[in-house]
């Protein structure tokens, strides 16, 4: 299980606690308590960000897109979506989806690519976990409303 400002170690899979969220850093994890992405905490999308803002191409969900297929899916419809509107590199079985990762994970990291601004400012949104005096002072503009869900400043 996951603990916040726990250093990575090789070899190891960190699984977030219920209801927050997992993003990364440089050479540690973070667990928080920010607000819902699309109704879910755990989110998927603020651990992504946060990878890519942190680590670039060295992760490797770096352009690699990877979907289950959609046959032996509890819920087909989901893979099948991504099928139908990405550009997918790998539809595998589950069996296979952990082969394929390690494959990327021994290969070199590719070329940098600028990370988007928009994508560093959610990652660095997504980091916090309620608002204090020092976090107004961060990205955006501070209005004068908290979200009922987490407490983070609008």
């Amino acid at each position: 299980m996951a603990t916040n400002g726990g250093q990575f170690q090789t070899g190891r899979i960190y699984i977030s606690p219920a209801d927050h969220h997992l993003p990364v850093k440089k050479d540690h994890v973070l667990v928080t308590k920010g607000a819902r992405e699309n109704r879910y905490r755990p989110g998927i999308d603020p651990l992504f960000r946060s990878a890519a803002s942190t680590h670039g191409p060295h992760v490797v969900c770096g352009g690699v897109t990877m979907v289950q297929d959609p046959k032996e899916a509890p819920y087909p419809e989901m893979p099948q979506s991504a099928l139908n509107n990405l550009d997918v590199s790998h539809c595998a079985r589950i069996s296979e989806i952990a082969v394929l990762l390690e494959k990327y994970a021994r290969q070199p990291a590719g070329k940098a690519k600028p990370v988007p601004y928009a994508v560093r400012v959610e990652a660095t949104i997504a980091e916090r976990v309620l608002s204090d005096v020092a976090q107004v002072n961060g990205p955006g503009d501070q209005v004068s409303y908290n979200c009922p869900n987490c407490g983070g400043v609008l």
